[in-house]
C-alpha cells in the first residue's frame, strides 16, 4: 500500500535490537526501507547520512552542511569532517564539544564553505573520520557524494500580467 506498516493499513512499528541496542526502528515509509547497521557494534563508527546541497548553485561561497550518525556503540564527542570537490584536496573540520549518543544524528555545518570559481558540474564528496581521536572501525559508511551544477549567475523572473478587454 505504500505507506509501511503503519498508517493506511493500521498501526504498526519495529525495532532491531542487538545486545541491547536498538539500531534500527521505525514503521511510516513507502515501499522500502534501509538501515545500516554493524553486527555485533563496534566502538567508532560514524558516517554522513546526508549533505545539504541544491542541485544548482550560483558561482561563489556555498555552505556544506547535513546530516551524521554515530553508528558505533561510543558517544562521538569530536569527530572530523573533511570534504572535497571533484576529488581534489580534502578540506577538514575538527567537530568538538559534541555529544552524539550511538545511533542518533547531528546536523554538521562545516565551517570552511566551498567557493566555487568557475560554471560547470561537481562532485562533491564529504566523509567523516579520527572519531573521539580514534580509527572509524567500519569505513563503509562514512562517505556520502552528491552532484551539483554552478551558474555565473541567476535571473530573477518578474511576472508579466497583461490585461485584454475588446
Amino acid at each position: 500500500y505504500g505507506d509501511g506498516i503503519c498508517c493506511g493499513q493500521g498501526t504498526g512499528s519495529y525495532t532491531v535490537t542487538v545486545n541491547g541496542l536498538t539500531v534500527a526502528s521505525g514503521g511510516q515509509y513507502n515501499f522500502t526501507e534501509s538501515t545500516f547497521f554493524m553486527v555485533p557494534p563496534v566502538a567508532f563508527d560514524a558516517g554522513i547520512t546526508a549533505i545539504n546541497l541544491d542541485p544548482y548553485i550560483v558561482i561563489g561561497s556555498n555552505t556544506i552542511s547535513g546530516t551524521l550518525k554515530n553508528f558505533g556503540i561510543t558517544t562521538i564527542t569530536s569527530v572530523d569532517v573533511d570534504y572535497s570537490i571533484n576529488n581534489g584536496t580534502p578540506v577538514t573540520a575538527t567537530l568538538t564539544g559534541l555529544n552524539i549518543v550511538s545511533q542518533n544524528t547531528y546536523t554538521y555545518t562545516h565551517p570552511t564553505p566551498w567557493v566555487s570559481t568557475a560554471s560547470g558540474n561537481y562532485t562533491v564528496k564529504v566523509w567523516t573520520k579520527n572519531i573521539n581521536g580514534n580509527t572509524d572501525l567500519a569505513a563503509v559508511n562514512d562517505t556520502s557524494v552528491v552532484t551539483t551544477a554552478t551558474a555565473y549567475r541567476s535571473i530573477q523572473r518578474i511576472p508579466l500580467i497583461e490585461e485584454f478587454t475588446s
